[in-house]
């Protein structure tokens, strides 16, 4: 469950590019029809129904862990997602079925923003990884969306975000700092008073 503030609204969401998807079921769709190819040999002359049951249920175990696994596949890349909103980044790290981590980036926390696109196909199908620092590691790995399509504008979204959050916190300054100006000051009361406690009265000796 992800929970927002009251006034914070989700800008956009950032998916994996479909390479990061379709890379390891390119793997499952060839892993897939070696039983095709083996099931032959063990159906020869002379084989018992025994073995051939054999076959025929580890033929029908490896297609049920085959249908797991792409479907472990498909959840980690489908749940891999990071919401960026006017308030903040956050990242949510699908690993396996039952097993999921989230971590928050404030905007205002932020004070670097690059990407790099690495290699022949990463150039030719236009994704790579985005690194967001902040203060606390600016010389070290920090906030890494990785496999993300199109960092270039990924990039040029989240400064729009932190311009905007930033014209947002100073509207709030500016309206705070009005609110002030506007009421009644609570020091000159208490020191007015004081004075007129202190002050003494006409029937009282001086």
């Amino acid at each position: 469950m992800i929970f927002f503030d009251k006034n914070e609204n989700i800008i956009f969401e950032i998916r994996k590019h479909w390479i990061m998807f379709w890379g390891p079921l390119t793997i499952f769709i060839v892993v897939v029809f070696f039983p095709t190819f083996l099931i032959p040999i063990f159906f020869v002359d002379g084989v018992t129904i025994e073995i051939m049951a054999l076959v025929v249920f580890f033929s029908a175990l490896f297609y049920l862990v085959w249908w797991v696994s792409c479907f472990v596949v498909w959840t980690n890349y489908y749940l891999d997602v990071w919401v960026v909103t006017n308030h903040k980044i956050l990242s949510v790290d699908q690993r396996g079925l039952f097993s999921r981590s989230t971590s928050v980036l404030h905007l205002d926390k932020i004070q670097d923003i690059n990407y790099k696109v690495t290699g022949v196909v990463a150039s030719l199908l236009n994704y790579g990884d985005l690194e967001v620092k902040t203060a606390a590691h600016i010389h070290d790995e920090g906030f890494i969306m990785k496999g993300i399509p199109n960092p270039a504008l990924i990039q040029a979204k989240i400064n729009e975000a932190l311009i905007m959050h930033h014209r947002e916190v100073q509207k709030e300054n500016i309206e705070t700092v009005e609110n002030i100006l506007e009421s009644k000051d609570p020091v000159s009361d208490l020191i007015n008073s004081a004075t007129t406690s202190t002050t003494p009265s006409e029937s009282e000796p001086v």
